[in-house]
């Protein structure tokens, strides 16, 4: 097979690759074309390429199940709120605080078939929410339903501290 087909394909697999490997393939693909010893450097970037479409294609067939605790005020306009992700390139959701926005929003993003919050705007944003939110979002969709503190919020687990540290 020749060079040049050889690329072809490895580029044609690169909409199918995970978002982070993407450019850095690309890139390599670019630098194959200027090199005279490509065999080598070709070879391991069609392994890369193949194991980043598998490890995507693994992802999207495991994903965790995705709940939505009724206590939350944004729960109830959850359907409204997947319907216009699905419709629109931007969607500005606001709301009182503790309400959910946080953590559910990029669950709802999930459901209407987007990444969830790539570029999640939070203003003004503290230094370590994102990451604060990263963790909660990953905890409550992989804890149980049953367990009835996946489905506080940040205020309401407060509260329940402030509560429990007086009696």
């Amino acid at each position: 097979m020749t060079l040049n087909k050889r690329l072809q394909e490895i580029r044609s697999l690169l909409p199918h690759t995970m978002l982070r490997d993407r450019e850095t393939l690309s890139r390599r693909l670019n630098r194959i074309l200027r090199l005279e010893e490509h065999a080598s450097l070709l070879a391991a970037t069609e392994r890369q390429a193949l194991a980043s479409v598998e490890e995507r294609r693994y992802r999207l067939n495991h994903r965790p199940p995705v709940t939505f605790p009724e206590n939350l005020p944004i729960t109830s306009k959850r359907q409204q709120i997947v319907r216009l992700i699905k419709e629109n390139q931007v969607v500005i959701v606001s709301g009182e605080t503790g309400c959910g926005k946080s953590t559910q929003i990029p669950k709802m993003c999930l459901e209407g078939g987007k990444r969830a919050c790539r570029q999640n705007r939070m203003h003004p944003a503290p230094k370590n929410r994102g990451n604060h939110h990263a963790h909660r979002i990953a905890e409550e969709l992989a804890k149980a339903s049953a367990d009835p503190s996946a489905t506080k919020s940040g205020s309401e687990k407060k509260r329940a501290n402030r509560l429990s540290s007086r009696s």
